[in-house]
């Protein structure tokens, strides 16, 4: 499963109804996309339950595009998201 598929549904988990625009590509940003910094917050939050990310370095999340925010993750997960089954397993 790629990133952008696993972010859009963490996005509408975030946002708890269907959001105004999912993501379609790395290049992506939070602004672009009609993402608020509450909204960050939440989407932050699920990311780390989805990936095993420790709470501390939840919070450090840079949410400015996909791109930067797939890095980080890469680099501070601790298990990777296999199949939409499992990513809405994990935020249900």
């Amino acid at each position: 499963m790629n990133f952008v598929d696993i972010f859009n549904i963490a996005l509408t988990e975030a946002k708890y109804k269907e959001p105004e625009a999912l993501a379609t590509s790395l290049d992506d940003t939070m602004d672009g996309l009609g993402i608020d910094s509450l909204d960050c917050v939440l989407l932050g939050s699920i990311l780390a339950d989805i990936f095993g990310i420790a709470e501390e370095k939840a919070d450090e999340m840079p949410m400015t595009t996909l791109a930067e925010l797939e890095a980080y993750i890469n680099k501070h997960k601790t298990r990777d998201a296999e199949s939409k089954e499992a990513v809405l397993s994990v935020i249900a």
